[in-house]
């Protein structure tokens, strides 16, 4: 782990985990209080999760595949999601995540339009891990009748995309892209964008050069959230 000068940096499988090192609770190891964030590492073939909902406190969630690829069934309708894609979806919607034959790493990062974030109990650190089926959003997807859109103000919408398919924005810096997800998808609670870095040019910038050692090599995207 490092942390300084405000910065805290930990490796995904250093996380405090639950449900077997299932779920990763991302938000309270890296000291994140503006929204929810967690990582959910999935082995291959995995289709028993039970569906959740947030109507209980109005989030909407964005899911973005770190690794592997599967899909999210949102109201019975599956979404085929890999390390290309991120999804936006809204409070009403049931929603489950399924890994595909590779496994699925899948990060979550939540909040509730129009409200500051309250951190779920099953997010803290150190809290005890409870029943899956106890959760209240899955409680809340065991025994809702399934939305209409005409009647219910809850938001079940969803919003896919692959990034090769959103305006990238360019130009600022060489070889660097901003992808504006909130906007792309949607989101209202807090922001979210997609920073790409394009591999470097070995004749540009030679191993011994200023900026060789701040530039990855390999290239990079790195998601960032953001809130008040």
């Amino acid at each position: 782990m490092s942390q300084n000068n405000g910065h805290k940096k930990l490796r995904i499988d250093q996380m405090e985990a639950i449900w077997g090192g299932s779920f990763k609770r991302a938000r309270a190891a890296l000291d994140v209080s503006a929204f929810g964030m967690s990582v959910m590492d999935l082995p291959p073939g995995i289709d028993q999760i039970p569906p959740h909902s947030h109507r209980f406190d109005g989030q909407e969630e964005v899911y973005i595949p770190l690794a592997g690829s599967g899909w999210i069934e949102i109201d019975g309708e599956r979404v085929p999601i890999d390390t290309g894609t991120a999804v936006r979806v809204g409070p009403g919607a049931r929603r489950k995540p399924i890994s595909g034959p590779e496994g699925l790493s899948l990060l979550t990062i939540g909040g509730t339009p129009g409200r500051p974030y309250e951190p779920f109990p099953v997010s803290e650190a150190g809290a005890p891990e409870p029943q899956v089926t106890e959760l209240p959003g899955v409680r809340e997807a065991a025994t809702t009748a399934q939305p209409d859109a005409a009647v219910d103000d809850a938001d079940a919408t969803f919003t896919a995309k692959r990034f090769d398919d959103m305006e990238a924005m360019s130009g600022y810096f060489k070889g660097v892209s901003m992808t504006p997800l909130r906007s792309e998808l949607g989101v209202t609670s807090f922001g979210i964008g997609m920073i790409t870095i394009d591999p470097i040019d070995d004749a540009e910038y030679p191993p011994d050069g200023d900026r060789a050692g701040r530039h990855p090599r390999q290239g990079l995207r790195a998601a960032a959230a953001l809130s008040q």
